[in-house]
């Protein structure tokens, strides 16, 4: 019952408010309901008598322990301050309640009200993760994929995984197979409609194609269907199908597309690798690719099969830095440096270069040309089977001319011109001597016909006097013989006679001659 309340009426009389009767009527009520509330009207009331036996102390509060008993509570600061509070947010100050307390939580596992508070279980999280079409945008969440493509990754029964976004158009969607042991990932946008999503792809995995773990085993004779980018492990079959050399080894392809693939091979044992493309579905040849174990690593490296850098040997080099220390010892082909240290240079050579050329890369063959720089000369000599090298120089324009020598062998020019007051000469390296001249000479006065003999001198002395002389003599003297001259004959090795018809006196006659012969025996 509502309290029931006695008008007054108007002052000052009240004659407009409630009678007497009326008043005291409304009293009554109100004094039976109290009654009524506090254990009835009997002459003691269980619960006043309750409230009345209780011990009240500070900071203690009075609750009802039973339907007519009262018991008292010890009340802390937090406690009053809440029952103290005036509003909600001092209520919750009270009780160090942080804003999630004025948040409501999610009426379903896919509830996307905003602001709500996240169950165990909502969107997959902490419980099963629900399977859905993926037609149907719920939210960012993690989600089962049970259908068929393109819904479900392509290699898994079944996935789960992660799908983001703030559309049904605009998402991105994460997801493990869970159809094999492999346990795929994979991974796509979409950007219109699940119906027509982009296409899944898979992430690369430790030992995927050979990354991170071992190469996938593959054989010769399948390689050249081999269009997909990875790291694989090569065995040779058929000797060597497809492959550059018959061997095992290591093979990395690297793809642009079906047409267009670039594969390299690396022998298993020695590292020779190999490269080839495919252009247009047209495997090319295969093709070495050099290291730097293909490269001479000095300028006088004899490494077979290596390739020569700039200065190497001295090709291309503006400083020639094969020095030879000894030119009997050959132990490659190419370009050397001679000095005065060098030893068995030939003669006349101090300053230049040596070009070594060898036989089946044997040190006991070999052939060789040396330059001198000081001056335009050059030798040759081989070495066949190990013999001694005998060295022969090289004749041209600048040498051809000169001085004849002789030391068990050539040692000078090969023709040697000269002259003096007997007249002129000229000296071969095969040993000929050719001498020839003219001079005045007195016939003395003899009896006719007795010839008159001249000693005629030689410019230049042979080594005997087996020569053929010829003469003539003017003026002409009355003579049936060529210019008056009745015979040449051999002398010493330094003039030859001229028989000469005697005049009827004493005159000078005018003798040419020429002489063959040898400047020396061997």
């Amino acid at each position: 019952m509502a309290q029931k309340t006695i008008e007054l009426g108007t002052a000052p009389d009240g004659m407009d408010g409630d009678d007497a009767r009326t008043a005291f009527q409304k009293t009554n009520d109100n004094f039976t309901e109290l009654y009524q509330g506090v254990g009835g009207a009997q002459p003691e009331s269980p619960k006043l008598s309750a409230i009345a036996a209780s011990v009240w102390a500070a900071n203690q509060l009075l609750i009802a322990t039973g339907e007519n008993t009262i018991g008292g509570l010890a009340s802390g600061t937090a406690g009053r301050a809440v029952i103290a509070a005036e509003t909600a947010a001092q209520g919750r100050s009270a009780l160090a309640l942080g804003v999630a307390a004025t948040f409501d939580v999610t009426t379903s596992a896919t509830d996307q009200t905003a602001n709500r508070l996240l169950k165990k279980g909502d969107f997959g999280l902490g419980g099963v993760v629900p399977s859905e079409p993926d037609g149907t945008w719920l939210g960012t969440r993690f989600k089962q994929w049970a259908g068929s493509a393109p819904d479900r990754p392509p290699t898994a029964q079944i996935a789960v995984g992660f799908d983001s976004g703030y559309a049904n158009n605009r998402r991105a969607q994460f997801a493990i197979s869970l159809g094999d042991a492999s346990a795929k990932a994979y991974f796509r946008g979409i950007t219109a409609t699940a119906e027509t999503a982009g296409l899944w792809r898979g992430l690369v995995a430790e030992g995927d194609f050979g990354i991170g773990g071992y190469g996938a085993l593959v054989l010769s004779t399948a390689i050249n269907s081999l269009v997909t980018t990875g790291f694989y492990y090569c065995n040779s079959a058929n000797s060597g199908e497809n492959l550059p050399v018959a061997s095992n080894g290591y093979l990395l392809v690297h793809a642009q597309g079906s047409l267009y693939t670039k594969q390299t091979f690396s022998h298993v044992t020695d590292g020779r690798t190999w490269e080839r493309f495919l252009v247009n579905n047209v495997w090319q040849n295969w093709d070495p690719v050099l290291k730097g174990s293909n490269v001479t690593v000095s300028a006088g490296d004899i490494g077979v099969g290596r390739l020569l850098k700039n200065g190497d040997w001295g090709i291309g080099a503006t400083n020639n830095a094969v020095t030879v220390a000894d030119l009997n010892v050959v132990a490659g082909g190419g370009i050397r440096r001679v000095t005065p240290d060098t030893t068995n240079r030939p003669s006349g050579l101090n300053y230049g270069t040596v070009v070594d050329t060898m036989y089946e890369k044997s040190s006991e063959n070999w052939a060789q040309m040396a330059m001198s720089m000081t001056e335009p000369r050059a030798w040759i000599r081989s070495r066949i089977n190990n013999a001694a090298p005998a060295v022969s120089e090289i004749y041209t324009r600048f040498n051809a001319v000169g001085t004849v020598s002789f030391s068990g062998g050539n040692t000078g020019a090969i023709i040697e011109r000269g002259s003096g007051v007997q007249g002129q000469w000229i000296r071969y390296a095969d040993g000929t001597l050719e001498c020839w001249g003219m001079g005045t000479f007195a016939c003395p006065l003899s009896t006719d016909p007795v010839p008159a003999t001249i000693a005629v001198p030689q410019p230049f002395n042979f080594v005997d006097n087996t020569f053929v002389g010829m003469a003539w003599a003017q003026p002409h003297i009355t003579w049936t013989g060529f210019g008056g001259v009745l015979a040449c004959a051999p002398g010493t090795t330094s003039y030859f006679s001229a028989a000469i018809r005697n005049t009827s006196s004493a005159q000078n006659v005018n003798i040419g001659w020429r002489a063959i012969g040898r400047w020396r025996n061997a």
